[in-house]
């Protein structure tokens, strides 16, 4: 099994190492693999890659025994996400019409 965890600005602080760390610990051995998502920042999205990013990792691989961590690194921070990369998105989605509003505008 692998836990997926987006490196972003807003959760890589220190005190984010220490309580990750302490959250996973007692998990050690029951998961294959730590994978931390670097963010493909979008226009408009409110979160953004982490300044402290390689910092982060470097602390999660030193004190976090008994687990595998990865980077995934996207393939590039300005690009639109493809196949594999993981980016934030704002979504601008029209509300859902319920089905009796339908079955009148096909009337």
């Amino acid at each position: 099994m692998v836990l997926n965890y987006v490196l972003c600005e807003h959760n890589t602080r220190p005190a984010d190492e220490a309580a990750l760390i302490q959250l996973l610990a007692p998990y050690a051995g029951r998961f294959v693999l730590l994978r931390l998502s670097s963010i493909n920042p979008v226009h408009g999205s409110p979160l953004r890659p982490s300044t402290r990013e390689a910092d982060f990792i470097a602390a999660l691989s030193r004190h976090l025994e008994g687990w595998a961590v990865s980077h995934h690194l996207s393939a590039g921070r300005e690009a639109a996400a493809a196949c594999g990369q993981l980016r934030s998105e704002i979504l601008d989605l029209a509300p859902p019409t319920s089905c009796s509003r339908q079955a009148d505008a096909t009337d």
